[in-house]
């Protein structure tokens, strides 16, 4: 039956390579927006990684987004508010800006102030997700990041800045519109001498405010929430190894949580195995295109291996 069938070797081994396990995953965030007002999440990479399918869009209050996100991508998420077009067109916000004049962030510039969720997933390092809440550019938002899987201890576990700073921030650092603070600038950059990082780091212990720190929350693959203006009864704790079921408000679609950390660690842990295996069974296909392309006789094989021309090569048998 073998010698009545033809088969192209290329289109098998790129099947494979499509269908093999290891570089398949990602990672989905829901962006939340809890806030009383309107706010503009950017969305900026890192680089060398992938761009993501929007850089830039608007959340009313209780709206939420899923993005999904490739494999081994870092960048950052913020929130930017109070946000216009003036008389020509052109798009900016008071804070969070990312000075590109339109609601797309493709530029890696962004205004003071501004609170980031920062990430690299799958770091070369160690194969894992690293995440944060950075204050290092500055504070407009509260701020959280909640992996959907994670374990009860160790430090795969929620992260953030929740308190509203705009009624604490020392008078030297507030950005105000309209008798408000509507934000708070980086404790060091306006001051080349002295800074107030140790304001941030009692009002927000869990953020990282200080540019040479390293992630402190590092999870196997999973998903993540991003919320802006997370409630009061938010806590920082380690997450539950659960798979909850979230809501996309945006599109109201329901979808389930990621698959539980040991199927991913599983992966994470032995890529370099299922890469062999992957190896291996790309010889498998070859095997079998072979032999399925020839028609053997006692005499050797007579292969067709489905090229222009009707190219043919008489192969030996040995005894």
């Amino acid at each position: 039956m073998c010698s009545s069938t033809k088969f192209t070797t290329n289109l098998f081994i790129l099947f494979l390579f499509h269908c093999l396990p290891a570089g398949s995953y990602s990672a989905t965030f829901t962006i939340v927006n809890r806030c009383s007002l309107t706010v503009f999440p950017g969305i900026f990479h890192g680089f060398g990684t992938s761009l993501p399918s929007t850089t830039g869009f608007s959340l009313h209050p209780g709206e939420s987004n899923v993005h999904t996100m490739p494999r081994s991508w870092s960048g950052r998420v913020w929130g930017r508010t109070h946000c216009s077009h003036d008389s020509g067109g052109k798009f900016s916000c008071l804070t969070g800006d990312c000075v590109s004049s339109t609601m797309e962030c493709n530029r890696g510039n962004t205004s003071s102030p501004a609170t980031f969720a920062e990430f690299k997933l799958n770091a070369k390092s160690s194969g894992f997700d690293l995440f944060r809440i950075s204050l290092v550019n500055g504070y407009n938002l509260p701020m959280m990041i909640e992996p959907q899987v994670g374990n009860e201890s160790g430090n795969c576990m929620t992260t953030g800045c929740m308190v509203h700073l705009g009624t604490v921030c020392p008078s030297e650092l507030k950005v105000m519109s309209g008798g408000d603070c509507i934000g708070c600038r980086s404790a060091c950059k306006p001051f080349s001498k002295y800074c107030y990082s140790e304001f941030f780091t009692k009002a927000c212990p869990h953020a990282n405010v200080d540019a040479t720190k390293t992630f402190q929350s590092v999870c196997a693959s999973t998903d993540y929430f991003i919320t802006f203006c997370p409630t009061s009864t938010s806590r920082i704790m380690p997450r539950k190894g659960k798979n909850p079921t979230t809501v996309d408000n945006s599109k109201g679609q329901k979808r389930k949580g990621s698959t539980s950390n040991n199927n991913v660690n599983f992966f994470v842990k032995n890529e370099k195995l299922l890469g062999i295996v992957g190896g291996v069974g790309i010889l498998v296909v070859i095997v079998i295109t072979i032999s399925c392309a020839c028609g053997c006789t006692k005499d050797g094989c007579n292969c067709n291996f489905g090229l222009s021309g009707g190219i043919r090569s008489k192969l030996p048998l040995y005894s």
